[in-house]
């Protein structure tokens, strides 16, 4: 295994001495690969902690839509954190139907999300400031810059390396030993998930078995407080 790596730069150099071509070469498909890698693992693993993240949103007076934040892919919770006050989910069409006079103000209850999953909207409108505490599920980022970080925890990075190794002998077509190397990869990748899937706080069931078809495991059963909208390839 080579040391640990942390640029794209860095993941293009070395698969590209494994493959026996010039970085040049393979940069674009390398980079392409970087971000497979990454999907796959979401995939693979949508209970990884370092997928779970939470952010503290201030609600102001008299407004109850907001936007999501831009590496949101499903809410898990929303809560006063103050009173640890959980608010329910509802489907737009029973947002709606719950609180027919959505422009009713107080201490929000209930909330949904609209404009495909890009927007919060609470009810009852908020009658005055207050934060609350969002808990999601993000999307890992996408890299396009050689001098990019990218988004997988530092001890695993090796991943980057296997997934773009095996990947490049399959464009040469040397396909038994992109065999080798794509079973090396799925051994490591299983470690990380025996590794990190005893830290996660919670069991957090994945609302649709579509999104995550692909993936090594399947947790959990479809709840009504998770939406989403990946469409991960």
């Amino acid at each position: 295994m080579s040391i640990l790596i942390n640029t794209a730069s860095t993941i293009i150099t070395e698969v590209a001495t494994r493959i026996n071509v010039l970085s040049a070469d393979e940069a674009d498909n390398i980079m392409t690969d970087i971000n497979q890698c990454t999907k796959d693992v979401q995939l693979s693993f949508p209970q990884a902690p370092f997928l779970q993240t939470s952010t503290t949103k201030t609600l102001s007076a008299g407004v109850s839509e907001y936007p999501a934040e831009s590496d949101f892919e499903k809410m898990y919770s929303v809560r006063y954190p103050n009173g640890d006050i959980k608010l329910t989910f509802l489907p737009t069409e029973q947002f709606d139907a719950f609180l027919p006079n959505l422009n009713t103000s107080g201490s929000p209850s209930i909330y949904t999300l609209t404009n495909g999953g890009t927007t919060v909207k609470y009810a009852p409108v908020p009658g005055s400031a207050l934060d609350v505490e969002l808990r999601y599920h993000k999307l890992l980022n996408t890299i396009s810059a050689q001098s990019a970080t990218p988004p997988l925890p530092t001890k695993y990075v090796e991943l980057y390396n296997l997934y773009g190794e095996f990947r490049g002998l399959r464009r040469q077509q040397r396909y038994s030993d992109a065999s080798v190397i794509k079973n090396e990869y799925e051994q490591m990748k299983q470690q990380m998930i025996e590794d990190l899937k005893d830290m996660t706080s919670e069991s957090v069931p994945i609302r649709s078995i579509r999104e995550f078809g692909g993936g090594i495991r399947q947790y959990g059963n479809p709840i009504k407080n998770i939406y989403g909208n990946s469409n991960l390839p």
